[in-house]
């Protein structure tokens, strides 16, 4: 058994933090620019879905993305929400 799947919850705090403060730590370097620092926000997110395609592969990203394609609320709620943030 490897690291990843016997302490998951680990992995994704130290990948997490590893990937926002270094981009925090690239910006205060000069190497990318600054309005990249809120890039660092993403970080956990795609750490997450990482982690999705290290534990569970090809079907746990499908169903994870599938899940996106799930209506709750009308269409103008959706457009409102990506027009306006």
């Amino acid at each position: 058994m490897n690291f990843v799947d016997k302490y998951p919850i680990l992995y994704f705090i130290v990948l997490a933090w590893v990937f926002s403060a270094g981009t925090i730590l690239l910006v205060i370097q000069g190497v990318i620019p600054v309005n990249m620092a809120l890039s660092s926000a993403f970080s956990a997110s795609v750490v997450g879905i990482i982690m999705t395609a290290l534990l569970d592969g090809k079907a746990g990203l499908k169903w994870m993305f599938s899940r996106l394609l799930i209506w709750q609320v009308g269409i103008g709620y959706w457009l409102f929400a990506f027009l306006f943030l």
